[in-house]
């Protein structure tokens, strides 16, 4: 199993689980550029998503794995999806007719291990809601004083509706609204800030 930690940790963030993952499999960890006792090398290149993709298939094929589990956290939660990339021909040619990652694992490991990996997901999915319509509604509630709950059923309430009627395709194009409205506010801030007097007065 591959350990990548998060943004601005170590793989000494894994410490307490080994002991316990060595009991079902051989745990790996890996330390990104920059973080922990790893070097902070000057070529950007190095620190590319799919640079990373490639490195952790090299540490696969350098430890004789024929394959492995990935766990993440954080950031390192987002470099071990890239690794589909590299694998995507692989299990297309292999499950032609699958569609989804728990599809895939239904095919491969069979009902006992992808009743595990739907319930994990379920679980997960439940605790970024939570995070996600936690963070909303304090914001709305810092700014305009509007009680949390209300915040919240709205949020929740709109973003079930058009889930359900537009499904993937409804989620992916509120996520590129999302994206453009959030870079649009931030420069807009920045460029406020920019022109902004400063209100710190001179040491």
């Amino acid at each position: 199993m591959l350990l990548v930690h998060g943004f601005l940790s170590s793989s000494a963030q894994w410490l307490a689980n080994i002991d316990e993952l060595s009991d079902t499999c051989i745990p790996v960890t890996a330390e990104l550029w920059g973080h922990g006792n790893s070097p902070s090398p000057e070529n950007i290149l190095l620190y590319h998503p799919d640079h990373y993709a490639s490195q952790f298939e090299m540490i696969r094929q350098a430890l004789n794995i024929d394959q492995w589990f990935v766990c993440g956290y954080s950031l390192g939660a987002a470099f071990p999806m890239l690794a589909l990339i590299f694998l995507g021909t692989k299990i297309r040619k292999n499950f032609s007719k699958g569609n989804t990652l728990t599809e895939f694992i239904y095919l491969k490991f069979g009902k006992k291990i992808f009743k595990l990996i739907l319930i994990l997901t379920i679980f997960y999915m439940f605790i970024f809601l939570c995070a996600e319509v936690t963070a909303i509604t304090i914001l709305v509630n810092y700014i305009s004083g509007i009680p949390l709950w209300q915040t919240a059923t709205v949020v929740i309430v709109s973003t079930l509706i058009y889930t359900l009627y537009g499904g993937l395709r409804a989620s992916i194009l509120t996520d590129n609204l999302q994206f453009f409205i959030v870079v649009t506010l931030l420069i807009s801030s920045l460029l406020v800030v920019r022109h902004c007097p400063s209100t710190i007065p001179p040491s």
